[in-house]
């Protein structure tokens, strides 16, 4: 039993502790970045409609379906060889993954030039905004890459600045823009693009003063990132085929207001994945760090248990504060969206269960197994979209109760193949 004696040094434990310490500090900035993103929208909805907010959401749609082919989805790779590998062979893998990334949007770039009037059609944006949404994808991959290279260095100070920096350019500039030259949800995009590009080019300063580029003569080394990287398109894909055509077909069976509302809720919801991505930004370094030390196996393995039960309790208490102040403040600061509670309330679960997710799906990146993850997440997406073709034009009930059973399927399946991992690996 916990004595009151000892609660002070229990603390003073959990204060030391490098995981909640800098989880908090992730989940600080991030939460400053969601932060300012929500104060934006609860502004924003003031001067954009529902359907209005449905038009922007399928453009959303559109970025996040480019960000899995900008790159052929090797970014990921760069946490992966910074522990695995040698300096000098790290290097020659982040050259490898900008010069993937370029490669590959030239390729896009030259298929929307040959038939863009048709992809815009059918992805409903104009070819003007196809343009925009992949110079913005393109350059994201780099503000990525920055932000990656400093959190796997734990340098959370740069992390922060550059993360929030951007936040607060993206804030200034979408309020002058939608508000002050009145360009509706036009305003918001041209603040993406904007600060999408600034934000790359200073990386790519960063990248040349750090000297990280040292190009591979190797087609070994761009082999094995491709291959590394390719089964996690599916993989992202999935995440598309429940958030992206979901909206499709929100808009087909009910109307563009839907769409909107539906989507302001499915964002309200991902403050809760926010928070779980956040801790999960320090727990896969930390995780990454105890699977590669020279500890026994048998500390290992109890380390990592001990993490796992203590973020899965801490995100129960983010799902709760986040339900109960969505039910109390968005009737007060947003009455045009009070239709979205119940919505809302539905897809928190499904949030929970994405930050459960991130607890054991890093340890399939860790052991080369994003193939397993593919099938795993693409899988289920496909049960996700035949499921939401039958039932969405019922009601968006059905809809959002897709989104948790979908997740279940997910998060039993990753959690049984981690076990399974650990026990191949360490027991």
């Amino acid at each position: 039993m916990l004595s009151l004696q000892s609660l002070p040094h229990r603390f003073h434990s959990l204060l030391h502790n490098k995981t909640v310490r800098n989880g908090g500090l992730f989940a600080v900035f991030s939460f400053f970045n969601r932060g300012i993103s929500f104060v934006l929208l609860t502004i924003l909805a003031r001067y954009i409609s529902p359907a209005d907010y449905g038009e922007l959401s399928l453009f959303n749609t559109l970025i996040t379906l480019l960000g899995f082919f900008v790159g052929l989805s090797t970014a990921g790779y760069l946490s992966v060889s910074y522990f695995k590998e040698t300096k000098d062979k790290f290097k020659e893998d982040f050259t490898a993954i900008g010069l993937i990334t370029v490669v590959a949007t030239f390729i896009i770039l030259l298929l929307f030039l040959v038939s863009s009037q048709w992809l815009s059609g059918v992805l409903k944006v104009s070819v003007k905004f196809l343009f925009i949404g992949l110079l913005i994808s393109f350059a994201n991959v780099f503000v990525g890459l920055n932000l990656d290279y400093y959190r796997v260095q734990e340098k959370l100070t740069w992390y922060g600045v550059l993360s929030c920096s951007f936040a607060l350019l993206n804030f200034g500039l979408a309020l002058y823009l939608v508000i002050a030259r009145d360009l509706n949800w036009y305003g918001q995009v041209y603040s993406l693009l904007i600060c999408n590009v600034v934000f790359a080019i200073v990386a790519l300063i960063i990248f040349t003063q750090n000297k990280v580029f040292r190009l591979s003569k190797s087609w070994a080394t761009y082999k094995k990132i491709l291959i590394w990287g390719l089964p996690i398109i599916p993989h992202l894909a999935s995440g598309w085929v429940k958030n992206g055509l979901d909206r499709y077909i929100i808009e087909g069976a009910h109307s563009m207001a839907d769409v909107g509302l539906f989507s302001f809720a499915l964002t309200l919801a991902s403050i809760i994945i926010m928070i779980g991505s956040a801790f999960n930004q320090t727990n896969s370094v930390s995780l990454y760090q105890t699977l590669s030390s020279k500890d026994t196996n048998e500390n290992k393995i109890k380390g990592l248990r001990r993490k796992e039960r203590f973020l899965s309790l801490l995100y129960v208490a983010v799902v709760v504060v986040i339900i109960i102040g969505g039910v109390l403040f968005i009737p007060l600061l947003m009455p045009k969206y009070t239709e979205c509670i119940p919505y809302f309330v539905i897809l928190s679960i499904y949030g929970f269960l994405q930050c459960v997710y991130f607890l054991y799906c890093n340890y399939l990146f860790y052991f080369d197994c994003t193939k397993q993850l593919m099938f795993i997440t693409f899988g289920s997406s496909l049960v996700h979209l035949l499921l939401s073709l039958w039932l969405t034009r019922y009601s968006l009930y059905f809809t959002c109760l897709i989104y948790v059973i979908s997740m279940i399927i997910v998060v039993t399946l990753v959690y049984i193949q981690s076990k399974k991992l650990l026990k191949q690996n360490l027991l």
